[in-house]
Parts: C-alpha cells; sequence; structure tokens
C-alpha cells in the first residue's frame, strides 16, 4: 500500500482507526487474494467514519484503472498486439476519454441541476403530513386474481436493465450510458448493508462530514485528457428499502396496514392506473424518453431513505420504482441486509465492495430469514377456503390462473395427507415425495398474482380464520426451500404440531454474493467469536480458510480507563443457582460490589425467569438483602412488557443525579443497540454464563449434524452475548467502566479467548480484595 494515502479523515483521527482504516485500504488492494476480510472495531471508536474515509478513498484512487480495465477488456481484441504502439496508444488514449467523458457530463449535470421545484431553498425537502387514510369497503371483485399485472412489466425491465449482457454491450457504446436510463455506470462500487435503517441513516450521516478527492483528479488520468477532467465529483449514494420506508402515496403506505396490505394495495392501483405517484414515472417528454427519478437530484445531496421518500411526495413521483433503474450510476448503495441476502436481489454486484456492518448478527438472522413451519391445521383451512374460493369465483378467472388454482388445491391435498400419514412427534423427515416436484412456475403464480392476499381477505370475509397474515407465505416459502435445494443445508422435523425446517449453514446466497463481488467486508464492535462464521462458507472453505483476513482492535480509551476482573468463587449452573444459600451469598457479593461503583452499574442475567426468581427471593425471603441494594442504588428491573419504559426511567433518575441499578438479561431488549455511556454504565456485571437451553429437539438435531464442533457452537453463543453485553459501557474515547464476570468458568481459557479484544486486554488478574480494586480504580476518575 502506498504510504501516502491520505483517507480524508474530517477530524484527527486515533491510532487505532488509522490502523483500521489502513488496513481496510490494504485489504481491498489485495482483492486478488483475499476475498473476505472480518474486522472487529470496538463501539465508540468512530468504526462507522474510519469505514467510510478507507473505502472511499479507495473507490476513488482506483476508479479509473477498474474504468480503464474494463475498457480494454470490452474492446481490445486478440490481433492488437500486430498493431504499431502508436496506433495502439492512440487507440488507448481515444477508447479511455470516451469512457471518462460520460462520467464528467453526469457530474456536470448534477452540478447544474435545479432544485428550485422543491419547498426547500438548500435542496433538502419538508417533511411530508401524515395524512389519515379512510380505508374502502372490499368488494367481490377486490377478491379476483390476475398474474397479468404491471409488476410482471416492471420486473422484466429490471431484470433487462440488470441482465450482465445488457452490461457488457452498454461499456461498449462509445456514450457509457445505460440503454434504459440516461445516466452512466460506474465501474466500481459499495453495497453497504446494516441491520436497520436507523444504522444506514448514521452511516449517510457520517458521510456528510467527509470530503473526498475526484476520481479524476489525478496524474493518471490527466496524461489521458486534460480538458475532460473535473475536481469535484460528487458522492453518488442510493438508499434502498422497502415499501414502507419509500412508498409516499399516503392511500397506500398507512401505519395501520401489514406490508402485505401495502403490498396488494399497491399492485391494486397500480394495475388501475390510480396512483400518481406511479403514473408519473412513466411520464414522456417531448423527445420521447422517459422522465422517471431524477438521477441528478437524488445525488445532488446525501440522502438517507426518508429524505428520498420525501423528495418522491414532493415531486409527486414513486421513489420505490423510480429508483430500480438507478443502481448502476450509484457509487453506494445503502440497504439492510436483510434484502442483501434475498435470493431475487436485482443488483448487479460485479467489480462490487459489499460491506456487512453489525455483523455479529448475520449468522442469526440467515438462519431466520431461512427457518419454516407449516401447521397441517393451517393447510387443511387453505384447502377449505381455496375450494370456497374456486366455487365462487372459478367462472370469472382465467383460465391460464384457474389452472394453477386447481394445481395449488392438487398440491394441498397431497401436502395434508402426507403430514397425517407420516406423522409422529419429533420426527425427522426427508419429504421425499416433494423433493423432486419443480414448482419454479406455481411459486411465480402465486406472488404475480397476489393470491396469498387475496384469498386471506376472502377467508377473512367467510371467517375462515381470523389471522390478517396470509397463511399462503409459510407455503411459498415451504415450496421454495424444496426447490432451490436449500435442504441440504437443513433438516425437517416435526414438533409442536408443526413440520418445522432447521437450517444448519445458510451458505447459498452467501456464496452467491462472493462469487460475484469483488470483495466482502464484514464488520463490527463485537465480532468475536470469530469462528461463528465458519457456517457461512461451509461452500466456499479454501477461500475462508486461505484467502480471508481477521483483524481485532483495541478501544480508543486509555487502558486506565478500563478494566475486567473474573470473580471465580461462584459457578451459576442449574443446580446451584436457585438455591437459597446461593442467591443469598451473591445478594451479598452485589452489595460489596455496588457500594464501590460510582452512579449507573448494568447487570446482566442468564434468563428473564431467573432474574424473577432472584430478585423474589431477596424481597421476600431476604428483605435485609433487598433493602441494601435498594439503598446503595435504586432497584430498576428490565421487563418483557413493551408498554413499560424502563431505560428511560432509569436514565432519569441516574441523570437527575442519583444512582441506580439496572437488572437485565443477556439476549434482551437492553443488551444489544442501546447506549449505557457516561454515568449510566460505571459499572457492569454478567452473573453468570448465559448457556442456551440445550436439551431441547432442535439443539439435539444441531448436536447430531455438529457432531464434536457441537461444543465450540455453544461457546459461541455465549461468547457472543457476554461480547454484545458488556459492549454496551464504553462508548467514546473518555469513558470509564469496570466490567466484572462472576462465575468461575470465565476463567476458563476457551471462554477468555473469545472475549472481544479490548475487554481480554483489561482482564487484571484480583490480588487485593475485589473492594480495594474498584475503589483504586475509580479514585482518580473525574466525578
Amino acid at each position: 500500500m502506498k504510504s501516502s494515502v491520505k483517507f480524508n479523515h474530517p477530524y484527527e483521527p486515533y491510532e487505532i482507526q488509522i490502523q483500521l482504516m489502513k488496513s481496510i485500504y490494504k485489504d481491498l488492494l489485495s482483492s486478488n487474494t483475499n476475498k473476505i476480510g472480518f474486522f472487529e472495531s470496538p463501539t465508540g471508536t468512530g468504526k462507522t467514519l474510519s469505514l467510510i474515509c478507507s473505502v472511499m478513498t479507495y473507490i476513488r484512487d482506483n476508479k479509473l484503472k477498474y474504468l480503464m480495465n474494463d475498457a480494454k477488456n470490452d474492446n481490445f481484441s486478440d490481433d492488437s498486439d500486430e498493431d504499431p504502439d502508436w496506433v495502439t496508444s492512440s487507440y488507448e488514449q481515444s477508447l479511455q476519454a470516451s469512457k471518462i467523458q460520460p462520467l464528467e457530463d453526469f457530474e456536470e449535470s448534477i452540478k447544474n441541476y435545479s432544485i428550485k421545484n422543491l419547498s426547500n431553498i438548500d435542496g433538502r425537502p419538508l417533511k411530508k403530513r401524515k395524512i389519515n387514510v379512510e380505508i374502502e369497503p372490499e368488494t367481490e371483485d377486490d377478491f379476483l386474481i390476475s398474474n397479468d399485472t404491471i409488476e410482471d412489466e416492471i420486473q422484466n425491465l429490471i431484470k433487462k436493465i440488470n441482465d450482465p449482457k445488457r452490461h457488457q454491450a452498454a461499456t461498449k457504446e462509445v456514450s457509457g450510458f445505460n440503454d434504459f436510463v440516461n445516466v452512466p455506470k460506474q465501474p466500481i462500487k459499495i453495497i453497504f448493508a446494516s441491520r436497520t435503517h436507523s444504522q444506514l441513516q448514521q452511516f449517510s450521516d457520517q458521510l456528510k462530514k467527509v470530503k473526498f478527492k475526484s476520481s479524476f483528479d489525478l496524474e493518471y488520468a490527466t496524461s489521458v485528457n486534460p480538458k475532460v477532467l473535473s475536481k469535484h465529483e460528487s458522492i453518488k449514494l442510493l438508499p434502498i428499502g422497502s415499501k414502507r420506508q419509500l412508498c409516499c402515496n399516503p392511500n397506500v403506505n398507512t401505519a395501520s396496514w401489514s406490508m402485505e396490505k401495502i403490498n396488494d394495495k399497491c399492485q391494486e392501483l397500480r394495475k388501475d392506473g390510480k396512483c400518481g405517484y406511479f403514473k408519473n414515472l412513466r411520464q414522456d417528454n417531448n423527445d420521447g424518453n422517459s422522465v422517471g427519478f431524477p438521477a441528478e437530484l437524488i445525488y445532488k445531496n446525501i440522502i438517507d431513505i426518508e429524505e428520498l421518500n420525501d423528495l418522491g411526495f414532493e415531486l409527486k413521483k414513486c421513489p420505490y420504482y423510480g429508483i430500480k433503474s438507478l443502481s448502476e450510476s450509484a457509487e453506494i448503495i445503502t440497504l439492510p441486509y436483510q434484502l442483501l441476502f434475498m435470493d431475487d436481489l436485482n443488483i448487479d454486484l460485479t467489480n462490487s465492495i459489499v460491506i456487512v456492518d453489525e455483523a455479529h448478527n448475520l449468522v442469526n438472522t440467515l438462519i431466520d430469514m431461512n427457518k419454516c413451519d407449516i401447521d397441517v391445521k393451517d393447510i387443511e383451512i387453505l384447502l377449505q377456503g381455496l375450494i370456497i374460493y374456486l366455487n365462487k369465483f372459478g367462472k370469472k378467472l382465467a383460465s391460464k390462473n384457474k389452472v394453477q388454482l386447481l394445481k395449488l388445491k392438487r398440491l394441498l391435498v397431497q401436502l395434508i395427507d402426507y403430514l397425517k400419514k407420516d406423522y409422529e412427534d419429533k420426527k425427522t423427515t426427508d419429504l421425499l415425495p416433494f423433493l423432486n416436484m419443480n414448482n419454479n412456475g406455481l411459486i411465480s403464480f402465486m406472488k404475480t398474482s397476489n393470491l396469498a392476499q387475496k384469498l386471506q381477505s376472502y377467508m377473512l370475509k367467510e371467517k375462515l380464520t381470523t389471522v390478517k397474515t396470509p397463511m399462503l407465505f409459510n407455503l411459498i416459502k415451504f415450496l421454495s426451500i424444496l426447490t432451490n435445494n436449500k435442504v441440504k443445508d437443513g433438516l425437517w422435523y416435526y414438533g409442536n404440531d408443526k413440520l418445522n425446517y432447521l437450517p444448519f449453514a445458510p451458505t447459498k446466497t452467501v456464496s452467491n454474493i462472493i462469487s460475484k463481488c469483488l470483495k466482502m467486508v464484514l464488520i463490527g464492535g463485537t465480532m468475536q467469536p470469530f469462528n461463528q462464521f465458519d457456517i457461512l462458507f461451509n461452500d466456499n472453505k479454501a477461500i475462508y480458510d486461505q484467502n480471508s483476513l481477521k483483524l481485532e482492535l483495541g478501544h480508543v480509551i486509555p487502558k486506565s480507563n478500563i478494566q475486567c476482573h473474573v470473580v471465580s468463587k461462584f459457578k451459576f449452573t442449574k443446580e446451584n443457582r436457585s438455591s437459597p444459600q446461593f442467591m443469598t451469598l451473591i445478594g451479598l457479593e452485589l452489595i460489596n460490589i455496588l457500594q464501590n461503583i460510582p452512579k449507573g452499574c448494568i447487570i446482566f442475567c442468564q434468563s428473564y425467569t431467573y432474574l424473577s426468581s432472584l430478585l423474589q427471593f431477596w424481597f421476600k425471603e431476604r428483605k435485609d438483602i433487598w433493602d441494601e441494594l435498594n439503598s446503595i442504588k435504586k432497584i430498576f428491573k428490565e421487563e418483557t412488557n413493551q408498554n413499560v419504559n424502563v431505560f428511560d426511567l432509569y436514565c432519569k433518575h441516574i441523570k437527575s443525579g442519583f444512582s441506580a441499578v439496572l437488572f437485565s438479561v443477556f439476549g434482551g431488549k437492553l443488551s444489544e443497540g442501546i447506549n449505557f455511556e457516561d454515568d449510566l454504565a460505571r459499572g457492569v456485571i454478567c452473573l453468570g454464563v448465559p448457556y442456551p437451553n440445550i436439551f431441547t429437539y432442535e439443539m439435539s438435531l444441531i448436536k447430531n449434524h455438529l457432531k464434536e464442533d457441537f461444543n465450540n457452537f455453544i461457546d459461541n453463543i455465549v461468547m457472543r452475548q457476554v461480547n454484545q453485553s458488556v459492549g454496551r459501557s464504553i462508548r467514546h474515547a473518555k469513558d470509564y467502566a469496570s466490567i466484572i464476570l462472576i462465575d468461575e468458568r470465565f476463567n476458563n481459557k476457551n471462554f477468555k479467548c473469545k472475549l472481544s479484544k479490548w475487554v481480554r486486554d483489561s482482564l487484571v488478574e484480583t490480588k487485593a480484595p475485589l473492594r480495594e480494586d474498584l475503589q483504586n480504580f475509580f479514585s482518580n476518575k473525574p466525578e
């Protein structure tokens, strides 16, 4: 890597931030050898800003190189070596200029784009007003299905746009423009995925703080054609989301409607030509070109998903469909990683750097996305509803639609017959009669015809069910798993009167992305234990083992601002933890600890059940312990009741100058995504090791599958939760806290090595009594 790389960080970066930026940049340079990069950078270290600076600097430093390489690959024939050097050189310069010119023209159009038609002078639109919509009663015609929809037209158009052959043909054009939209294709781009839209919004907010040099402001580019080069290049960010985030038609996107109802209403209005926002996308200029959604306006300023929705409201154009054809023009695409790992993602990943932020959640998210269960009773209700539906509307249906419904009816009958004959509680099945069935046609029909919503609405009307979520969704997912051979990665079993699919290793989508992209970067604040990601790369073992980089970074805080103790005189086993003597000793130990921790302290327990029994025991059986604890720090308890905001009450108490302790649960609402900065968490205490229940039938199936790796799998679950919980405390460079792990098993080498680096590095051997260590630690800290 060049030693002179400037990462354009807007502030004076910490040494750890410099290390992260250099490591990511170097890793991107080695994309030919390292296909996957894993990075752990603790929360509070400016991870997002460092990530932006390193990756965007790489993009701007190397965009022209990728552009020219594509040009050479597309245009140089095999006999070009026989041409004189001056011919080759002249042709190459002409070709490079023709490739750069469209990008330059696009920058000029962004710069000159008029935004006077928007409500706000500076180009940032006003927030739209929420409109209450009166829902119209359904008529019989609302239940009719049709798969001849505008949705099909749009999907076909998008497939054409994202067809690799069409991309290749487009790059050979001198103009370099996409055939369908008047924007040039970026030769390299970033796909940034995170868990929630709020985290994506934070990304766009951080991006606004940084200024990057132009890709064209380079000696290399100047030697090509100095007349077309610009010293300014806008950051072209395109946020992608669902209709819930992007639909701006108040007659469709209402808070009281489910996502399924929104999709249903959207399709209905588009089909009938009654959505003005969608119709406005298809208006034509005098020259016959589609107006669409203006890319120049989107890229005029860096916007997030909410601001894109506001632009649609201002322009009276649908942003959800309006941006479908703009993915090629973006330098950065942001989206939730559930969308990234969907099988039908319509984004060309060639020369893309795919970044998965908050990647510690990725394994669980992908497993949950691929889980499925089928209730025999639901299938019987579906069959009953379908029969009534066919009797009612059969004569009004198009013949091809009726054929598909009869196929579905036959499949439901076969499935019910199979399940009732084969059913035995908690017995696995291979579903052999269904494995060789190709249901792609039926699946496509059910999706494009909106059958799930139509049939569910009709069954609700006929009072066959009270469930509003379409039952057919589970069947579609079931058929998709069978048809797409995902059963190789999992197992079907019976349990709780349902047929369940347990995915062991959801590798297919991950493998598809890795094979297409330039580089995959997985980054998070608590990536340890790293070997939790092993199961995602079973199809790419060689790449994962030999061509991946793993980097752990420490914290930006001084070493004197964090210490971690292990209290090994307790062991929270199932046999020990609920005994009166054990709970009494734990209470006395906490009194000793809490007396020496100022302000706020968070205590994590193994489960809601154990937390309740522990507090109930102190309150009823050892009132002396309860009263002493409550006098040292007011006791707050995390509740499963969503209506009680304990976190806000706790924060208000601390910020009023008082002390408090908040009892929480590993893996609970307060163990992730919550910032306990400064006085909110001067101490974090872990009571026991959060082992999952390994005696469930599902766990027995996983154990049989993993064999000798099962113990490591369980340890990974434990330490992922521990790292997430203790990571709530240190949130910025001047923060400080003491972490106390109470259980002798935390001394196990296998646990210690899986602690996050910044916690591992802060482990201290307690020589004096713990209260003295705590007193010494906090004695020189600011009030």
